[in-house]
C-alpha cells in the first residue's frame, strides 16, 4: 500500500467542456501515464470514478472501487448519464444529399431518425470516454466512504486500447 497524494485542479471537462474542481489522487508508483481515482463536482452534483493519463488519454472503459472492507462497486461506462458522455452531431454529414427524400418524409419519420443516428453516434462514442463515473446517491455514498476510509482499491477492466489496471493505495 502506498500513500496517496490528492491533487486539486481546475480543468474543463472533457466531455461537457465545462470548467470543474476536480480533486484526483497520484501514488508514488504512477506517473502521468497512469489511470487515476478521481472525485470532481459538475453543476452542483458529484461524481466519483477513474480517470485515463493525461498524457496520452484513453478509453477507461468499465472500473470497480472498493473502500477498506467495504462493497466493491462495478462502475459501467454504459451507464452513465447521457449527458456526460461525447456528444458529436454526424446527421448534417451523413444526410447531406437525401434531402428531397426528407423533405418529403413526415416530421415523425425525420424526428426518428434524427434520434436514432444521435443515439448510435452517442453509443459509439461512449467506448473512447477519457473517464468512468459514478453519479447521484452511489457517488455521494462512494464519496462519504473515502472520506472516513483507509484504503482506496480499484480496477480497471481492460479495453481494446489497455490491460487490466488495478492498484490499492491509503486514502
Amino acid at each position: 500500500m502506498y500513500p496517496a497524494q490528492w491533487e486539486a485542479i481546475t480543468v474543463v471537462d472533457e466531455l461537457t467542456g465545462e470548467q470543474t474542481f476536480r480533486v484526483r489522487a497520484l501514488s508514488p508508483m504512477q506517473t502521468h501515464n497512469s489511470f487515476y481515482p478521481m472525485v470532481d463536482m459538475a453543476n452542483g452534483h458529484i461524481r466519483v470514478g477513474m480517470h485515463s493519463p493525461d498524457e496520452n488519454p484513453l478509453p477507461v472503459g468499465d472500473i470497480q472501487l472498493q473502500i477498506d472492507n467495504h462493497y466493491r462497486f462495478l462502475i459501467k461506462q454504459a451507464d452513465m448519464p447521457y449527458y456526460l458522455q461525447q456528444q458529436i452531431d454526424i446527421t448534417p454529414r451523413i444526410l447531406a444529399g437525401h434531402g428531397p427524400y426528407l423533405n418529403n418524409s413526415k416530421r415523425a419519420q425525420r424526428d426518428q431518425l434524427q434520434l436514432s443516428f444521435s443515439t448510435a453516434t452517442a453509443k459509439a462514442l461512449n467506448t473512447t470516454s477519457p473517464y468512468t463515473v459514478a453519479t447521484g446517491n452511489i457517488a455521494k455514498h462512494l464519496f462519504n466512504l473515502m472520506l472516513t476510509g483507509n484504503f482506496l482499491e480499484y480496477k480497471v477492466f481492460a479495453t481494446t486500447q489497455h490491460d487490466i489496471w488495478a492498484l490499492s493505495f491509503r486514502c
